[in-house]
């Protein structure tokens, strides 16, 4: 193939080359797409269910605010209601196959599967719409299934995590 025929096919395939995934995600109106959960995260987080809509409709946007936690674990706390301002409360983000570590309850915790599948240490697989509780003191690891889809939770902790020699704990 000649260079000029090179160019040619190379400015017909430049179409189909996918976006970077940002600017993919931004183009797709994925508004509405977690709104069955929105009743639940409305009573974990003590806000009204069209309080907590915006937030369920953000969670792909560019723009969230997430914050790198663990590894590739990425967080994004949202203000609550009354009943939990003394909670850490949010969304966490585990790409697929991430594992997140050992880690002990200060307090309760309450944790609702989104999207994807959490496979905990004990061989339980949760699912989409399932919610995984856990008491002060327990201890437990889990991975977000490596064959599926990124592991999407939204969680409300009381009185903390602590992951080794590190604690979090509630900002409020």
């Amino acid at each position: 193939m000649e260079a000029d025929e090179l160019e040619l096919f190379l400015e017909v395939l430049a179409p189909l080359v996918p976006p970077p995934r940002d600017r993919f995600l931004g183009s797709l109106d994925l508004h509405g797409r977690l709104d069955r959960f929105a009743p639940t995260v409305s009573t974990l987080v003590d806000l009204s269910v069209d309080e907590v809509r915006p937030y369920l409709d953000r969670v792909w946007d560019p723009s969230t605010p997430w914050e790198v936690a663990i590894g590739e674990t990425r967080t994004w706390w949202i203000p609550g209601g009354p009943r939990v301002q003394n909670a850490i409360r949010g969304f966490v983000h585990m790409p697929a196959g991430e594992h997140f570590p050992v880690h002990r309850h200060l307090g309760d915790e309450q944790m609702l599967i989104l999207q994807g599948h959490a496979i905990f240490d004990d061989g339980s697989r949760r699912s989409p719409g399932d919610l995984v509780t856990a008491s002060v003191e327990i201890e437990h690891a889990f991975t977000a299934d490596p064959r599926g889809l990124d592991l999407l939770l939204f969680v409300v902790t009381f009185g903390g995590v602590e992951v080794g020699d590190r604690r979090a704990l509630p900002r409020d």
